[in-house]
C-alpha cells in the first residue's frame, strides 16, 4: 500500500514525499541501540494513536532529534475519535531511531511503530510501543525478516518446561503481542478509508 501524504525529514530540511509501507512486523525493522557514528540512516514512523493535545509536541521532539523541522499530516483515529494518527518517513544519523523510540515511549499513552532500515551490512531495527506492554525491540535483516539470536532462542527454551510456554516466549521475542495490539488500530484506519497507508499484518 502507498501513503498519499507522508513527510520525511533530515539533512536540514523537511520534504513531502509518497512512501510504500511495510506489511507485518516481520517486514519492519528497528532496535534500541546506542548511536554509533554519523553515517546516514533512514526509516519510517507510524503513530497509530496520540492525544490531539500532544501532536505538535511530538513533531518538535522528532524535529529536534533529526535536526530539521517536521510537519506531520494528522488525522482522526477511527478507533479512538479523541486521538490522532500519522506517519512519517525520516532520514538522520545512524542510531537516531533508538533516540526517537525512547522519547516517544516517554509519553506513555502513544501507540507507535518505528522502523530503521538495514544498510551496509548492518541489520535494521524495529520498535513497537503500546502502553500496556511497554516497548519492543527487534532486529531485522535485509530481507525484512525479524531475527532472533542464539541467546534469545536458548533463553526461551531453558526458561520454560512446557511446549506451549516455549512457543509463547518465542512469539513474544518476535513481537507478536505488540503486533496483535496494534492490528486493530491499523484496520480501523484502513477500513475508515481516509488513507491507504495503514499496513495490515499478514
Amino acid at each position: 500500500m502507498r501513503a498519499n501524504e507522508v513527510w520525511w525529514a533530515g539533512e536540514g530540511r523537511a520534504n513531502f514525499k509518497g512512501a510504500a509501507f511495510y506489511k507485518g512486523a516481520a517486514m519492519t525493522g528497528l532496535q534500541r541501540i546506542v548511536p554509533q557514528g554519523i553515517r546516514p540512516s533512514n526509516g519510517s514512523l507510524f503513530i497509530y494513536s496520540a492525544p490531539r493535545a500532544v501532536t505538535r509536541h511530538i513533531e518538535w521532539t522528532i524535529g529536534n532529534l533529526l535536526g530539521a523541522p517536521v510537519s506531520m499530516n494528522w488525522k482522526v483515529q477511527p478507533l479512538q475519535p479523541s486521538s490522532m494518527w500519522s506517519s512519517l518517513n525520516w532520514q538522520g544519523k545512524y542510531g537516531v531511531a533508538s533516540q526517537m523510540a525512547s522519547e516517544l515511549a516517554g509519553w506513555h499513552y502513544l501507540r507507535f511503530e518505528l522502523h530503521e532500515a538495514p544498510s551496509n551490512g548492518v541489520d535494521g531495527s524495529l520498535f513497537m510501543f503500546v502502553p500496556e506492554l511497554g516497548i519492543y525491540r527487534g532486529s531485522v535483516n535485509s530481507h525484512g525478516d525479524l531475527m532472533l539470536n542464539e541467546n534469545q532462542v536458548t533463553s526461551c527454551i531453558r526458561s520454560n518446561q512446557r511446549h506451549h510456554d516455549v512457543i509463547t516466549e518465542l512469539e513474544r521475542a518476535l513481537g507478536k503481542p505488540w503486533d496483535d495490539e496494534l492490528e486493530c488500530y491499523r484496520r480501523a484506519i484502513a477500513e475508515d478509508g481516509s488513507d491507504e497507508s495503514a499496513r495490515l499484518s499478514v
